[in-house]
């Protein structure tokens, strides 16, 4: 998966769990046609970092 396709699955996602403070995780969900991406991710001092990506 290419960075551009990733950032944009990213801004485009439905957040299924949201963030609330530093260090808690989320997950956001993006539909492409019949399969599903997850992406479970949490925020320390305002980036973004991926923990897994799951199809």
């Amino acid at each position: 998966m290419k960075t551009d396709e990733v950032r944009h699955y990213l801004k485009t996602g439905k957040h299924i769990k949201k963030c609330n403070k530093d260090g808690e995780i989320g997950i956001i969900q993006s539909e492409i046609g019949d399969a599903r991406i997850r992406f479970v991710y949490t925020v320390r001092s305002g980036t973004i970092y991926i923990l897994t990506i799951e199809e």
